[in-house]
């Protein structure tokens, strides 16, 4: 599945964290919300990735710390 957003990884705990980038900083570095899941294997993993992608597009995110105007503007108002 090409069009999923984000990232897993294996933690040394056995569970995997789960990463999806919500825009950009001032500075054009990434700015990434992160949820820790526990899953069976790296498939698993996957799926629920795919599940909370779906999930965040459906619902949308915001959190009034990470918007700034510059990031509405390039983010949202340029693609209305």
């Amino acid at each position: 599945m090409d069009d999923v957003k984000g990232t897993y990884e294996l933690l040394p705990s056995g569970k995997y964290r789960l990463r999806y980038p919500v825009g950009t900083n001032e500075k054009g570095q990434p700015i990434r919300i992160s949820k820790t899941i526990a899953a069976k294997n790296d498939k698993a993993a996957f799926k629920e990735l795919i599940l909370w992608n779906m999930e965040i597009e459906d619902k949308g995110y915001s959190e009034l710390d990470v918007i700034t105007f510059k990031n509405f503007y390039h983010d949202h108002w340029l693609k209305a």
